[in-house]
């Protein structure tokens, strides 16, 4: 029955060192994202504040370099809503994983409950005769 217990415990002990591991490279990926966010977002508003400039001048030399500028902006603008979109499902998966590693952490003190209130019983001292 012990060896049972210790199973078991040991069984926790591996699947919350996986979810940590798990939980660690989500938050890697998150912060990355929102490095990646940040740089796109900056470069969204210097391609809009160039646009803005090539309108005001009316400069038509410069339709070339418009029509670039809105392609990089659609490009810009595609990629940052890629990158919220797998923001927020990264944050999903992180509140999975938060919720698997809660009831991890629930059943092995459950399971740390029992082994506490098994009692061994056994007759020592007894007389065989009687």
């Amino acid at each position: 029955m012990g060896f049972e217990w210790s199973r078991l415990l040991e069984q926790r002990e591996t699947y919350a060192t996986e979810l940590s591991g798990r939980l660690h490279t989500i938050n890697t990926g998150l912060e990355i994202i929102e490095k990646e966010i940040n740089n796109l977002s900056t470069t969204k508003e210097i391609i809009e504040m160039n646009i803005d400039f090539l309108k005001k001048e009316h400069v038509i030399a410069s339709t070339f370099e418009y029509r670039k500028n809105k392609e990089d902006l659609h490009r810009t603008v595609s990629r940052l809503n890629f990158l919220i979109d797998d923001r927020v499902k990264i944050i999903r998966a992180m509140g999975v994983i938060q919720k698997l590693v809660e009831d991890n952490n629930q059943e092995y003190d459950l399971l740390l409950q029992k082994i506490e209130n098994v009692v061994i019983s056994g007759r020592f001292g007894e007389n065989k005769d009687g």
